[in-house]
C-alpha cells in the first residue's frame, strides 16, 4: 500500500452472477457496505462479464478452452492493479487467475469461502490441466494453497470457520446474511397479511441438484400431511434450476388436489414481495451421505431472508440455523416429517403465533445477520489487517 493512513483498495472477485446470493451478497453487498467506511470497492463477477452466453449453472463447468480463455483475459485485464486487495469469494476455477496475480504479480488476496466444496470445487475438467497449471489434480489440495497464499479467510458458516482455522492463523466469521432494507415488510403488506383467510407456507430456491429435489418433495409430503389436519393453509414455491421444472410437474400430477402455486425464477430484488404475501418460512435441510458435511458447514441463505421478512420460520438444525434459530423463540426447530408437520400445524392453527415469532425473528437480523452488522464485521477485519500492516 501507498501509505499507513491510507485505505486499501479491494476487488470483489467471484464466478457467478448478481441472481446468486455468494456473488450478490459475499461480492456486491459487501462492497456496497464497505464504501460506507471510505473504501475503494469494485467486482468482478465472472458470469456478468465474461460469461453471458453461458447459463448460470454452465458456469461451473464450462469447457476447458472457455476456461483458460476467461482466466488468461482476466490475469491480463488486472495484472496492473496489484494496489487492490482481491477478495476472492469460492474455490472454483475463477480463483485461478487471482492464485497467479498474487503468486507472480504480488497482489494481496482475501479468501471468502461460504460452503463446504472441498471435494467437489470445479477447476479445470481434464485432471492435467490442473497438474499443468496448479501442480496437483487434487481439488482439496488446490483449496488449500489458495487459503495458504491468502492475508486473511472469512468463513460464512461456524462449521466453516472452524474448518480454516486448521490451516489459517487469521480466520474471521462473517455471515452471508441479508440486506434488511431491501427484506422488509411495509405497514400495507402487514396488515393485508393478518386479514388473509388462509395461512400461507412457502419455500423458495434454485433445485440445483438431487439433494434439493429431495428437500422440496420431503416439504410436499409434509404439506400434504398439514392439509389434512387444517385445510385453511396454502403452499407457494418458487423454484428453478436444473430440476425446477420436474418441481413443476410434480405439483401439477402428484400434489394436483392441494392448495400449491408453483413460481419459476423471478429478480432477485422481487423475493421480498414474494414473501411479504406468506407467514411461514421453510427450510428443511435433509442429508445424504454424499453432503452431510456441506449441510453442517452451510450458512443459509433463505432463513436470513424469510426472518429478515417477519416469518415464523420451520427449519432443519444444521449448520447455521442451530445458532440462528432458537426453538420456540424466533422460530422452530424439526428434524423428521412428523416434526415438521407438527410444528407447521402448530403455525397454521395460531396466527398470533406466527406474528410473534416474526418479530423476534426480524429482532435477530437486525441485531447479528443484516448487512449493516456484516460491514462493521469486514471493516473491523481490515483494521485489524492494515494495524499488522498485512494490508
Amino acid at each position: 500500500m501507498s501509505g499507513r493512513s491510507e485505505k486499501p483498495k479491494l476487488l470483489f472477485w467471484g464466478l457467478m452472477g448478481y441472481d446468486r446470493p455468494s456473488t450478490r451478497v459475499r461480492c456486491v453487498n459487501f462492497a456496497k457496505e464497505l464504501r460506507k467506511y471510505g473504501y475503494d470497492c469494485q467486482y468482478l463477477l465472472y458470469r456478468d462479464v465474461y460469461g453471458r452466453r453461458f447459463g448460470h449453472e454452465q458456469m461451473l463447468h464450462i469447457g476447458d478452452r472457455d476456461k483458460l480463455a476467461i482466466t488468461l483475459r482476466a490475469y491480463w485485464q488486472h495484472r496492473n492493479g496489484s494496489e487492490r486487495v482481491i477478495y476472492l469469494q469460492k474455490a472454483h476455477w475463477h480463483a485461478i487467475a487471482p492464485y497467479f496475480l498474487q503468486k507472480r504479480r504480488g497482489f494481496k488476496m482475501i479468501f471468502d469461502y461460504d460452503d463446504w466444496d472441498l471435494d467437489r470445487s470445479p477447476f479445470f475438467n481434464h485432471k492435467f490441466l490442473n497438474s499443468l497449471v496448479l501442480g496437483t489434480q487434487d481439488e482439496v489440495v488446490i483449496t488449500w494453497r489458495l487459503v495458504d497464499a491468502s492475508i486473511a479467510c472469512v468463513a460464512a458458516s461456524r462449521g466453516l470457520e472452524a474448518l480454516l482455522a486448521l490451516r489459517h492463523p487469521r480466520v474471521y466469521y462473517v455471515p452471508t446474511g441479508t440486506d434488511a432494507n431491501l427484506f422488509s415488510l411495509t405497514d400495507e403488506q402487514r396488515a393485508a397479511r393478518r386479514d388473509m383467510d388462509r395461512t400461507v407456507f412457502v419455500w423458495g430456491g434454485n433445485v440445483w441438484g438431487g439433494i434439493i429435489l429431495g428437500n422440496v418433495l420431503f416439504l410436499l409430503n409434509c404439506f400434504a400431511k398439514l392439509y389434512e389436519a387444517n385445510p385453511h393453509v396454502e403452499l407457494r414455491i418458487l423454484a428453478w434450476g436444473t430440476y425446477g421444472d420436474l418441481v413443476k410437474s410434480l405439483i401439477s400430477t402428484n400434489y394436483a388436489n392441494l392448495p400449491i402455486t408453483f413460481s419459476s425464477f423471478i429478480h432477485p430484488d422481487k423475493v421480498p414481495a414474494f414473501l411479504a404475501s406468506a407467514h411461514v418460512g421453510l427450510l428443511p435441510l435433509q442429508g445424504d451421505d454424499m453432503n452431510l458435511e456441506w449441510l453442517r458447514n452451510k450458512s443459509p441463505t433463505k432463513q436470513f431472508e424469510y426472518m429478515a421478512m417477519e416469518l415464523a420460520t420451520v427449519a432443519t438444525p444444521v449448520g447455521d440455523v442451530r445458532f440462528l434459530v432458537k426453538d420456540g423463540e424466533n422460530g422452530f426447530w424439526a428434524e423428521t416429517e412428523d416434526e415438521f408437520v407438527e410444528k407447521m400445524l402448530l403455525l397454521a392453527n395460531d396466527r398470533s403465533l406466527c406474528e410473534k415469532i416474526g418479530k423476534n425473528a426480524r429482532a435477530t437480523i437486525l441485531s447479528g445477520y443484516c448487512l449493516e452488522r456484516l460491514g462493521e464485521k469486514l471493516a473491523a477485519m481490515l483494521e485489524e489487517l492494515k494495524e499488522k500492516d498485512l494490508i
